[in-house]
């Protein structure tokens, strides 16, 4: 089972006015529970690619969210179109900050740079993330298949499978 233990980099967070670093947990608190992901085409459809003679684009890589208040995993809009995801069907979307929409569902790819973790999502929800920082939020969908310790005190995040 492998065991990511993730936390936040004291030495690279922001110095307040009197010259303090923010305490682990209050980074956790800041960011979230947040992991570097790399997101790309499944397989399936850079097979098609291929067989088409196109181009297979680039991996994405940022910062993906732990979001267990996302029943789905969303992937960010612009991702969606850099990687030309092709649309797969339409989802009904509510969340505490929009009112219900409709949004367009795209199969990818997940990995994980740390660990032996890569998974398929045959209908990641398209999400305005821009302004986030964030290029995904991992959803219930995959969580169900992991276990997440969110250790607030020392801002710790350990994630196995």
């Amino acid at each position: 089972m492998p065991i990511l233990h993730l936390r936040h980099d004291l030495e690279r967070s922001t110095v307040d006015a009197h010259g303090d670093r923010p305490r682990p947990g209050e980074l956790l608190v800041d960011d979230g529970p947040r992991l570097c992901v790399v997101l790309d085409v499944t397989e399936e459809v850079a097979d098609a690619l291929a067989r088409q003679g196109r181009k297979v684009p680039r991996p994405v890589e940022g910062w993906g969210l732990l979001d267990t208040g996302a029943s789905r995993t969303c992937v960010d809009s612009a991702v969606a179109r850099e990687l030309r995801l092709p649309v797969v069907g339409w989802i009904e979307v509510t969340s505490a900050t929009t009112a219900t929409s409709w949004q367009k569902t795209h199969p990818i790819r997940i990995r994980l740079e740390e660990i032996p973790f890569e998974i398929e999502i045959p209908c990641a929800i398209a999400a305005p993330l821009e302004g986030t920082g964030l290029v995904a939020l991992i959803g219930r969908d995959v969580l169900r298949k992991c276990a997440v310790f969110y250790d607030g005190i020392p801002g710790r995040i350990t994630l196995s499978w």
